[in-house]
């Protein structure tokens, strides 16, 4: 079974800003955003607080936030 990390992010219970960050930058899934800090995400254009937050919430939803680099 897939996990959420490889689950395709059309999948994922986020906004709709959030999955067009993903398009946006051809990244098919969580393992693929996560391979970068949240520094280096908050840099990226169409990323912001607003939709960190929304990744730290899914990540401890999922116990999973131990997988953000340096959060």
């Amino acid at each position: 079974p897939t996990t959420i990390l490889q689950a395709d992010y059309k999948s994922l219970p986020i906004s709709p800003s959030f999955k067009r960050f993903f398009t946006m930058h051809q990244i098919s899934n969580l393992e693929g955003l996560l391979e970068r800090t949240p520094k280096e995400l908050l840099r990226i254009k169409g990323f912001n607080e607003r939709t960190l937050k929304e990744l730290i919430d899914l990540l401890e939803a999922n116990e999973l936030i131990h997988l953000l680099d340096g959060y």
